[in-house]
């Protein structure tokens, strides 16, 4: 990634890299699942407010359930950073068992937790529904509320 957003970065490959991976939330999200989303480096409030710091994320003033910080991207970021990265498919699958997996817990707390099926296809969500392949659109809005179920939107 170039330009001013990748200059406030510092060419730090791993900010780049948790920055690239974070964009695929749509509303707030918090260190855990923000890990769940880059499993290769240990992700924390410090790593996330770095990012603050560097005016690529804003931090929200209340805090989850767990205590944590709760973060956002500022929608034009979020989108210019989606433009530049070449492929978040694994992002995505990432994020979609993070929530399904707090979903669970959340709601089925007494059935023993199994991950969504692996895709045969790559699961594609960007900011144009056009993208998107029809048979999982009817999906989106049954995820969009199991994230916002997991972290309420602040």
């Amino acid at each position: 990634m170039t330009g001013p957003i990748a200059n406030k970065i510092g060419g730090e490959p791993a900010q780049q890299h948790l920055l690239n991976q974070v964009s695929v939330f749509r509303g707030a999200f918090n260190a855990e699942a923000a890990a769940a989303l880059v499993p290769e480096q240990s992700i924390s409030d410090p790593d996330l407010e770095d990012l603050e710091r560097r005016s690529l994320v804003q931090r929200l003033p209340k805090r989850d359930k767990g205590k944590l910080s709760v973060f956002r991207l500022q929608p034009r970021i979020r989108e210019f950073v989606q433009r530049r990265t070449p492929d978040l498919t694994t992002a995505h699958e990432r994020a979609i068992a993070y929530f399904w997996s707090q979903c669970q817990s959340e709601f089925a707390p007494g059935i023993p937790r199994m991950p969504p099926a692996p895709m045969k296809t790559p699961f594609i969500i960007s900011a144009s529904w056009g993208t998107m392949p029809m048979r999982l659109r009817s999906y989106l809005p049954a995820l969009n509320s199991c994230c916002d179920a997991a972290i309420p939107r602040l």
